[in-house]
């Protein structure tokens, strides 16, 4: 993300322009995408999203007595610093 990505309002407010919405779009697509390893089997998280959304439902229909929501465990892989991370906090 660029400055460039962003449009301060007239109440001082940041908004995305589309060519940011997109980026984040884009990013969240390649997400969904990405290979995970669930029940022996490699999928991907959108499938793996979908499997957690049907096993919450029939917890919730009580078709099942179990909800695990924490396998897979996501990993998150940093690409920013500890000050990086301090001054957007600063921000708010």
């Amino acid at each position: 993300m660029e400055s460039k990505d962003f449009i301060r309002t007239e109440n001082y407010n940041l908004r995305l322009k589309p060519t940011g919405a997109k980026k984040i779009v884009n990013e969240f697509s390649n997400l969904l995408n990405k290979k995970v390893s669930y029940q022996g089997k490699e999928n991907t998280w959108s499938y793996v999203i979908f499997l957690k959304v049907r096993e919450l439902a029939h917890y919730l229909t009580s078709k099942k007595e179990k909800l695990d929501f924490v396998k897979p465990e996501y990993e998150i892989e940093r690409i920013d610093s500890y000050d990086i991370r301090q001054k957007i906090l600063n921000i708010s």
